[in-house]
């Protein structure tokens, strides 16, 4: 029951597993010990009694499973009872309303608040959350878990099992391929999960006993009872919360838990996970009280935004353009993370500056840049506090303004002062007297934007005005009008100049006031005003140098006026003054009657005429300016009643004119008169040019332009001579200068024109033109025509082309078949050549087998000897003719036959023979004779006898003396041996030069092929 290597579950509870073991065992050997199967049943019924009862005074439930199931190997049930036994050892867990798996949850979540998990198997795949739990046990094994590569799954839970088994002997139950797996058991990772509990319950209990060291806590059970030390561990982390932990008292424990576990709740989001009874239980399952006091060591403070308060004038009004501010106060309101202030403006969201003033407790400061209601929104992680959102009137006192004011004040009399505030926004108007002046003030709201204010003062030489909007004082609108006695000052003013009393109507007219204090044209105090039976004259008020006053007017009609002064409002001596105006000539009722002359033409007279009858009276005078700014004085002729007449003769033709008529120094309606001088027609300077002027195609339109803008003023002609009503011309205006024409004409038969073209009756240079019409139907069948020529020509050509490429395909056909020919001649050739060649090379074989066969023959001797041999079937005779410097010689039964045989050395002279054949071979066979081998002694040496006549014999060659042939004793031809100097000579035949001149002539034919 203690080996390690039985099952991971071995060290979980000895009893429990020693009964599992054992009744494994007996249900193995069930068929070995059938005989006492009652007594094992026996056996497993008191081992299951014993678990239902008590082990280690725990009480387990086993009841679905029985003895008979554990002997009959009941896997399911089996491993039921095996899962109740881990949960009850192994976790510890005896809590009723949370699952183990829950609870281990809740752990986990509170181990890694990094990493949220939901579940114990697909979470923990990827290893981060394991090398977390393995950093949070035993800091720094892996201090950066949250930066591992999550696709690296495998690399992670393999570095997290070992440090896990290395430093926290964890066994690594669990292979690393299955902890990647998403589908892995979930009771396998809440199993393995489990033994991370005992080393997470030391480090739990040494940071416990690091905040509370007077407490001694040494387990979570018994000494957590009285609610003292769990209240004491919370306000040490959380000032704020369980302040009256030291007036607590232990007789208290269920209270005192009861307040500090709700208190936990609201305020740091602990869950809760055993009621205030079960905590006070000795027996309380420890397992939920581990997971409920690690919630603590990651624990915040949560957002309570009912605790918040805002205050301050910024949660109402601000003024645009400057810092507003406000305070938020969250020092009850817990965790603070989530504070966010926003605030909305009428088109945007303004910023908001939050600057802390003490722990929980802010400022906020904004600017708002535009008037209109303004949305304050204060929420702790995203819920508001109370009031929120506040609504702020954004205001801009810059922009109210004052629009009247009066420019002074009379002592005792009221003075109003208007003041615009449309377009400050929302708010109220506030006005005050500065300084120690007495009097009173008052508003009215005129319900149009604007507000009045009457002001009255009875002392003081000035009135000074403060307004306020929205209690913000409007510096920029500070009144200061000057305060004055009216009554004195307009005692003495005067009136001097005839305009006082004579004007004309329409002139400007003016007098001059004297006597008054200068100045009062900046304070508007002198008012002027001059009015007539239904009219009033404009006036213009200017202060001169010497403190007098001038003023100009201009009546607009005849008839009585009156001129009012008036100084600070009070008329000055003499005031109104009545005015009378006379009518003047009034040139508007003149009528002008320009030249009629469509076209004013140089050296032309110009006649005008001007109708002055209803004009009143007065001198009309007339002058004709030109572009080049000469000046002409224009006589005007008085004819009758009110009648004119304006004579002028423009002398420039290419020049612009202006005519001015004045009645009385006033213009005539319609004048000034501009009118322009052309020169005369010059036919010379009038140009046509143009395609349609030298050829056009049947039924398309042809055209030309002519040109007239140098020609002066003439009339355009163009006449068509040729066939009779062949075209017409049509001459139009082009644009943008109408003096240049646009001519077209569509011809309808073929042949040769004039056109004529006349300005005021002359030809104008090259006219007329001659044109020619050409008809493209018949052009275009010509075109045609030439065309299917062209086409028969280029046929007949590429028949031609094709058919002596066809040749000379042919001729290359016949050049590569004669190179084939020839090469395969060549070939031929020179297969016979290596066959000859072969056949040679056969040949000397044979001859030097036969050499060594004669030379087996021969014998030492001077005598001639005589023999055959045969070759390639045919019997060869030879003669053996003597030695010549050591060499044998003899020559065949053909005379064309040579044989020469050199001794291996001059001691033993009989060697191998070469043999050259050149005879033709014998188609007959010959019958085979015996080899003969004839000799002489030194007696027959006399027989040998030099000739006394050399003999001559084809293809032979000297070895020596003159040689002749002679007749043996067995008939066959020899050479004569002469004897010199004990040295023999004979001769021989030989086929040397007959086999070089075959070659010769073999070469030269292979070169020549």
């Amino acid at each position: 029951s203690t080996h390690p290597c039985v099952c991971p579950y071995i060290n979980i509870c000895i009893h429990p597993w020693q009964f599992i073991c054992t009744s494994t065992y007996m249900h193995a050997a069930t068929n070995r010990r059938t005989a006492h199967s009652q007594t094992e049943t026996t056996s497993l019924t008191a081992a299951s009694n014993t678990a239902e009862s008590t082990v280690l005074n725990v009480t387990i439930p086993v009841s679905p499973i029985g003895p008979e199931d554990i002997y009959h190997g009941n896997m399911k049930l089996i491993l039921g009872l095996i899962w109740t036994l881990i949960q009850q050892y192994q976790f510890g867990s005896r809590n009723q309303r949370i699952s183990t798996k829950g609870i281990l949850l809740i752990w986990s979540n509170a181990m890694l608040p990094e990493l949220p998990l939901t579940n114990l198997t697909s979470d923990w795949n990827d290893g981060r959350a394991l090398c977390g739990l393995v950093e949070n046990l035993r800091p720094g094994l892996c201090p950066d878990y949250l930066d591992l590569d999550p696709d690296n799954k495998a690399e992670n839970v393999e570095m997290g099992m070992q440090l896990a088994e290395t430093h926290l002997r964890v066994p690594s139950l669990i292979e690393p391929d299955d902890f990647i797996n998403p589908s892995i058991d979930e009771l396998s990772m809440m199993t393995y999960l489990s033994y991370f509990v005992s080393p997470a319950k030391e480090a739990l209990l040494m940071w416990i006993k690091e905040i509370l060291p007077e407490f001694n806590i040494t387990n979570f059970s018994t000494d957590w009872s009285d609610g003292i030390a769990l209240g004491t561990l919370m306000h040490r982390l959380f000032d704020q919360l369980c302040v009256d932990c030291d007036s607590m008292k232990a007789e208290n424990g269920l209270e005192n838990l009861r307040r500090v576990i709700d208190e936990a709740e609201y305020r740091l989001g602990v869950k809760k996970l055993l009621t205030p009874a079960e905590m006070i239980d000795p027996k309380v399952d420890e397992l939920s009280v581990i997971t409920f006091l690690a919630q603590f060591k990651t624990a915040t403070l949560l957002p309570l935004p009912g605790e918040c308060a805002c205050s301050g004038a910024g949660l109402t009004k601000a003024v645009v353009g400057k810092t507003a501010r406000f305070k938020v106060d969250c020092s009850r309101a817990g965790d603070i993370k989530g504070l966010s202030v926003k605030i909305a403006g009428p088109s945007n969201n303004i910023p908001v500056t939050l600057s802390p003033l003490s722990p929980g407790v802010f400022t906020a400061s904004y600017c708002c840049q535009e008037i209109g209601e303004h949305s304050v929104v204060v929420a702790i992680n995203e819920q508001d506090v109370p009031g929120s959102p506040f609504q702020i009137n954004a205001f801009d006192p810059r922009k109210c303004e004052v629009v009247l004011q009066p420019s002074y004040m009379t002592i005792g009399q009221e003075a109003s002062i208007v003041l615009d505030r449309s377009n400050a926004g929302k708010g109220t108007v506030q006005a005050r007297l500065g300084g120690q002046d007495e009097g009173t003030v008052s508003i009215r709201d005129n319900d149009d934007g604007t507000v009045t204010v009457s002001v009255t003062q009875h002392t003081g030489s000035e009135v000074r005005l403060e307004l306020l909007f929205n209690n913000e004082l409007l510096t920029h609108c500070a009144v200061v009008i000057p305060l004055v006695d009216g009554a004195n000052e307009a005692s003495k003013g005067r009136l001097k100049g005839s305009g006082v009393y004579d004007a004309t109507d329409l002139q400007k007219s003016e007098f001059t006031v004297t006597g008054l204090s200068p100045g009062l044209l900046d304070i508007d105090g002198l008012a002027i005003s001059i009015t007539g039976i239904g009219s009033e004259a404009e006036v213009e008020l200017s202060e001169n140098v010497d403190g007098t006053y001038t003023v100009e007017y201009v009546p607009p009609k005849p008839g009585a006026y009156l001129i009012h002064v008036q100084c600070y409002g009070v008329p000055i001596p003499g005031s109104p003054f009545k005015l009378t105006v006379r009518q003047r000539p009034q040139s508007s009722k003149c009528v002008f009657y320009p030249d009629k002359t469509k076209y004013k033409i140089s050296g032309q007279e110009l006649v005008f005429k001007v109708n002055t009858k209803d004009a009143g009276t007065g001198h009309l005078a007339a002058a004709v300016m030109s572009e080049r700014h000469a000046v002409f004085k224009v006589p005007c002729e008085h004819t009758q009643d009110g009648q004119y007449v304006l004579r002028f003769t423009p002398n420039d033709g290419k020049c612009r004119y202006i005519l001015h008529v004045r009645w009385s120094r006033q213009p005539v309606p319609g004048t000034p008169y501009r009118f322009r001088a052309w020169p005369g027609a010059d036919a010379s300077k009038c140009v046509a040019y143009g395609r349609g002027l030298n050829e056009g195609v049947v039924n398309e339109p042809c055209e030309f332009h002519i040109d007239a803008r140098e020609a002066g003023i003439g009339s355009l002609s163009v006449r068509v001579h040729g066939i009779k009503d062949s075209f017409k011309v049509k001459v139009e205006h082009e644009e943008p200068d109408p003096r240049v024409l646009l001519a077209t004409y569509n011809p309808h038969k073929e042949g040769e024109y004039l056109i004529s073209v006349r300005w005021s009756s002359v030809e104008i240079s090259g006219s007329p033109f001659g044109v020619y019409i050409t008809d493209p139907d018949a052009e275009l069948e010509a075109q045609l025509r030439e065309e299917r020529l062209r086409q028969r020509s280029e046929e007949r050509r590429s028949r031609r082309i094709k058919s002596e490429e066809e040749r000379k395909l042919r001729m290359e056909e016949r050049q590569r078949a004669a190179e084939e020919n020839r090469k395969q001649k060549i070939d031929a050739l020179r297969k016979r050549s290596e066959e000859k060649k072969r056949l040679m090379q056969q040949q000397e074989d044979e001859r030097q087998a036969a050499i060594r066969e004669m030379e087996k023959l021969c014998v030492s001797t001077t005598r001639p000897m005589s023999g055959h041999y045969s070759r390639n079937g045919l019997q060869q005779q030879y003669v053996m003719v003597g030695y010549q410097h050591g060499a044998m010689m003899a020559y065949g039964g053909n005379p064309t036959q040579y044989y020469q045989h050199k001794p291996i050395s001059t001691k033993h002279r009989s060697s191998s023979f070469r043999v050259k054949q050149e005879a033709k071979k014998k188609k007959k066979t010959r019958k085979k004779r015996t080899s003969k081998c004839s000799s002489g002694d030194e007696e027959d040496r006399t027989k040998w006898q030099v000739p006394e006549k050399e003999p001559t014999f084809p293809n032979a060659r000297s070895l020596g003396h003159s040689y002749s042939p002679i007749q043996s004793d067995t008939g066959s031809k020899s050479s004569v041996l002469n004897e010199s100097k004990s040295s023999l000579f004979g001769i021989g035949f030989s086929n040397r030069n007959f086999l070089t001149g075959k070659r010769q002539e073999l070469s030269a034919s292979t070169e020549k092929l």
